[in-house]
């Protein structure tokens, strides 16, 4: 008999109070996740974001590169997303990562059809020229006698794109469908051009990106 009392008592502890032991190490582990997730979470000046506009890339190259030149100075991550510049989702795929990439790649028609917002969404890269003189040995895509594009391929000059070597990565033309100039931007709310905080990979990156295939060359 006082066996089963015990039993009726312990019963009757958990019928009142067990919802709140649940609900507490619930809470616990919740806390305990955050705290994890906060702590070892990549940060936005952790990682390089590319969004590519034009036929696909054939390989992970410059993604590959990128990321062993700098792990050893902390940075953790490199993302490439790539999609056909004619995808009818295009629009809904660079909302969702071209509007928070450091780096986009579009077409000059886009740019054309932009030029009102250019400024407002890109970086002049006349304030990038100190820290990235390579952008010196490419011509630009020029609005209000400001340059915010830096030319990766030509569509009607052969040897400036066998000069930069982009094509050798990067499909920017496909067969029976129209050509057109390519250019990379920076997007104007990058953090990884904050060089008060040392927040740095964007110039970093940048000038590696745009030297890599001279230096491949050599």
């Amino acid at each position: 008999m006082k066996i089963y009392k015990d039993k009726s008592r312990g019963k009757s502890y958990f019928y009142y109070f067990g919802w709140t032991i649940i609900a507490f190490f619930g809470l616990f582990f919740l806390l305990f996740f955050l705290i994890f997730q906060n702590v070892y979470k990549i940060k936005p000046y952790q990682k390089i974001d590319f969004f590519w506009a034009a036929y696909g890339l054939k390989d992970r190259f410059y993604q590959q590169e990128i990321l062993k030149e700098y792990e050893d100075d902390g940075l953790l991550e490199i993302n490439m997303y790539d999609y056909p510049f004619n995808d009818p989702k295009l629009y809904d795929y660079y909302q969702a990562y071209g509007e928070n990439s450091d780096f986009v790649i579009l077409s000059e028609g886009d740019l054309v059809s932009m030029q009102e917002v250019i400024k407002d969404k890109f970086m002049a890269l006349n304030d990038l020229l100190i820290d990235c003189p390579t952008i010196n040995n490419y011509e630009t895509f020029v609005y209000e006698e400001l340059s915010y594009g830096v030319k990766l391929f030509d569509k009607n000059n052969d040897e400036y794109n066998h000069q930069h070597h982009y094509l050798e990565h990067v499909e920017f033309t496909a067969q029976g469908q129209e050509s057109f100039s390519y250019y990379l931007l920076v997007n104007q709310n990058s953090v990884n051009f904050d060089k008060e905080n040392n927040h740095v990979f964007g110039y970093l990156a940048l000038e590696y990106f745009l030297s890599i295939n001279e230096r491949q060359t050599d």
